[in-house]
């Protein structure tokens, strides 16, 4: 994500959770503070977010109506795209679509489950447009939070992709990158209603390893060996006994 490392300092200073508050004190640093790759950019939508909320007036006023003071177009800045047009009321259309579907739900419930709903879409890049219903939908692990599905795969499971290398920006130690890396494991494998599939790879193309940014040993040869990731190895005495890719036919919930 380019703006990983600004966001994982807000969240460190906000113990993992975004805040009103949270936003309006970081608005009140200088935009040039150095907070990360994305830093730039996480500042202006904080300061976006504290001018919204000053300007619009969100009391007595229906999840329904938030959604259309939020995307009333008169608000958006001078020299907006038609496309982006588009896409803004194709997201407020998708907004406003959610919201009445759990109308007996507290308002602030409704609109948290929006907001919820929206990461898991952006994160997935799953149309917009409310005719298209997609049966298999593809995420990361940090997008899967919050949501759950009835048959989940989990790919990759390899510790050259999970925890990985930590970088340079990450604001905590060793131990608290390996910790989280931990957790959102265990976020993941519990999302799953009925059947669960864990998959790694044990082997992988040079090329292929560069393009998805796994660290791997540096050899000639033209496949590089994959470990397996250190907390599927944790629990692998209480799993059924792994079936080779090509000898798997299914799954038992």
């Amino acid at each position: 994500m380019r703006n990983a490392g600004a966001y994982l300092r807000l969240l460190e200073r906000t113990g993992d959770s975004i805040t009103a508050a949270g936003i309006a004190e970081l608005t009140k640093a200088p935009r040039s503070r150095q907070r990360g790759q994305g830093g730039a950019s996480l500042w202006d939508r904080a300061n976006r977010f504290v001018r919204l909320k000053g300007e619009l007036p969100f009391d007595g006023v229906s999840p329904e109506g938030i959604i259309e003071l939020v995307f009333d177009p008169d608000r958006w800045p001078d020299g907006t795209s038609d496309e982006a047009r588009l896409d803004m009321e194709l997201v407020r259309a998708k907004c406003l679509s959610m919201v009445q579907e759990r109308e007996d739900a507290e308002p602030t419930a409704r609109l948290q489950r929006v907001a919820r709903r929206l990461r898991h879409m952006i994160a997935t890049r799953e149309p917009f447009e409310t005719s298209e219903v997609a049966d298999v939908q593809v995420t990361t692990l940090w997008g899967a939070k919050g949501v759950t599905a009835d048959h989940v795969y989990i790919l990759g499971l390899c510790e050259e992709a999970i925890p990985g290398a930590r970088r340079e920006e990450y604001p905590g130690t060793a131990e608290d990158f390996v910790e989280e890396q931990r957790r959102l494991f265990y976020v993941s494998v519990t999302r799953s209603r009925r059947t669960l599939v864990l998959s790694r790879a044990k082997k992988i193309r040079p090329g292929d390893a560069m393009r998805l940014g796994l660290s791997v040993a540096s050899t000639e040869d033209r496949w590089q060996d994959l470990n397996m990731c250190p907390f599927l190895r944790d629990i692998s005495a209480l799993l059924p006994k792994a079936q080779p890719g090509d000898q798997w036919g299914g799954c038992t919930s």
